[in-house]
C-alpha cells in the first residue's frame, strides 16, 4: 500500500511540475520581463538581417540592378528560406513576408541580396522598460521606453502575437 501511495504522489507531483512548466510558455502568459527580452531578440534578428550575417564575418560582394546599388547576403542567410527560419525565432510568418517586401530584398543569380545600406542599432533594447497597454486575444501589446545611445531615449510600440506556444513579433521593424 505504502508504494502504492508513493507512485501516486510521484505522478501528482511530476503533473503539477509539468503544468507548472507550461504555463510559463503558454500563450497566455507574456511579462513585461519576457516583452523587453523577446524586443531585445528581435532587434538583433532584424539588424543582423539587414548586415546579411550573425557575425558580419564573411566578405559580401555588390551588383547594380535597375541603377541600384544591392548587397548579396552571407552564406548564412543567402536564400529566402534560411533567412526566413531564422527570422521566424522572433517573428510571425507575415511580419517576414511583410518585411522582406518592405526592405526589398531579392533573389538574383540564386542568392538573397537587398539594396546597399549602412547603419545599426541606435536603441538598447536590452535596458528598455515596458508596459502592456493592450490585450486582445491572443496578442498583447507594449509601450516600450528604449534608451539611445546618445543618452536620449523614445517609446515604441511593439504587438507580439502567440503561434503555438511562443510568443512572436508581429512588425518587422518595430524594433529597429
Amino acid at each position: 500500500m505504502k508504494r502504492f501511495g508513493l507512485i501516486l504522489s510521484v505522478v501528482a507531483l511530476s503533473f503539477t511540475l509539468h503544468t507548472q512548466a507550461t504555463a510559463k510558455t503558454t500563450a497566455e502568459t507574456l511579462s513585461t520581463n519576457n516583452a523587453i527580452t523577446l524586443a531585445a531578440d528581435g532587434s538583433e534578428h532584424f539588424w543582423n538581417a539587414l548586415h546579411g550575417s550573425k557575425d558580419n564575418s564573411c566578405t559580401t560582394r555588390t551588383f547594380d540592378y535597375k541603377d541600384a546599388g544591392y548587397v548579396y547576403l552571407c552564406e548564412e542567410f543567402d536564400t529566402k528560406e534560411k533567412l526566413s527560419n531564422y527570422l521566424n525565432e522572433t517573428f510571425t510568418n507575415g511580419s517576414i513576408e511583410q518585411g522582406l517586401k518592405d526592405y526589398d530584398y531579392m533573389t538574383y543569380n540564386g542568392k538573397l541580396a537587398h539594396p546597399i545600406g549602412d547603419g545599426f542599432s541606435m536603441l538598447d533594447w536590452d535596458h528598455a522598460t515596458a508596459k502592456l497597454v493592450k490585450k486582445q486575444g491572443s496578442t498583447r501589446t507594449f509601450e516600450f521606453t528604449v534608451p539611445t545611445v546618445d543618452g536620449d531615449s523614445v517609446k515604441r510600440h511593439v504587438t507580439f502575437a502567440a503561434v503555438g506556444s511562443q510568443w512572436k513579433i508581429t512588425t518587422f521593424d518595430a524594433v529597429q
